[in-house]
This record gives C-alpha cells, sequence and structure tokens, in this order.
C-alpha cells in the first residue's frame, strides 16, 4: 500500500463525521496501513475504536494498533474492560 493513501485515510477519519454506515468512511478505515502509523495518529483511532459497533470495523482498528509499539497497555486494558474480557 502507498503511504499517500494511508495519509489520505487518516487526514479524512480525522475529520469525518462518524458513520459506519458511510461507505467512504469505511474504506478510510480499509486504506490504513500499520507501517504507516504515527503518534499523533493512534488517539484518532482509538476514538474512533470505541465508537465502533461493527465488529470487522474495530478488529481493523485493533490490529493496526497491535502492531504499533507506542505504549497502549492503558488502550488495551481499557478494550479488555469494554468487552469484559
Amino acid at each position: 500500500m502507498e503511504p499517500s493513501s494511508h495519509e489520505t485515510a487518516i487526514e479524512y477519519l480525522k475529520t469525518a463525521i462518524f458513520s459506519e454506515r458511510d461507505l467512504r468512511f469505511r474504506e478510510a478505515i480499509n486504506d490504513l496501513n500499520y507501517h504507516f502509523i504515527k503518534t499523533n495518529d493512534v488517539q484518532v483511532l482509538k476514538d474512533i475504536y470505541f465508537k465502533l459497533k461493527d465488529i470487522t470495523l474495530r478488529n481493523i482498528i485493533l490490529g493496526i494498533l497491535m502492531h504499533n509499539e507506542i505504549g497502549l497497555k492503558q488502550f488495551f486494558l481499557m478494550y479488555i474492560k469494554k468487552n469484559d474480557i
């Protein structure tokens, strides 16, 4: 995947109105690539993750965050609490 499509996707997600039904919103999540995630993108993805109900989109974001070593211990603790694991 090209960094430019990832950058376009993350910029869109930073400003988009949250809508799981919006095809462009869903495509933007699918266009994300964990290789290009920056530290300042993580909070945007966390915010979207906790609003999502669609398990497929949640898993995409979770997979992206799991591949980064950006100090996400607190995020995963919140994930476990939210999902009663």
